[in-house]
């Protein structure tokens, strides 16, 4: 697994999650949303559980290290791609709520 883990993929991933947690903070901050303000579409497919991006990126970063264990050469790339961005979404969803949230509001406001 040691293989797999790399300066370049490191950085990629912290860019990445910098990038989303830009975003994040835009729509929280800028625009004035909050997840409970969109996340009524969401909860019938969830069962009434609020469903985070961070989750996402823990099942996104799963498929992508499985893949790249498991892959031919050329699909390796794509399971690289997929643990970037998933551990990116996890990465921001953290700092997002226990960094940000709690600096600026005073709660990471994570149920």
């Amino acid at each position: 697994m040691a293989r797999f883990v790399t300066g370049r993929l490191v950085a990629q991933t912290l860019g990445l999650a910098a990038l989303i947690e830009l975003l994040t903070c835009f729509t929280r901050f800028g625009l004035g949303l909050r997840a409970v303000d969109h996340a009524h579409w969401v909860i019938p497919y969830t069962l009434g559980v609020r469903v985070h991006h961070g989750y996402y990126g823990l099942l996104l970063a799963l498929v992508g290290g499985v893949a790249m264990l498991v892959a031919s050469r050329p699909p390796r790339s794509r399971g690289r791609l997929l643990l970037i961005a998933g551990l990116a979404l996890a990465l921001s969803d953290l700092v997002h709520h226990f960094i940000v949230l709690w600096a600026v509001t005073g709660s990471p406001e994570f149920p």
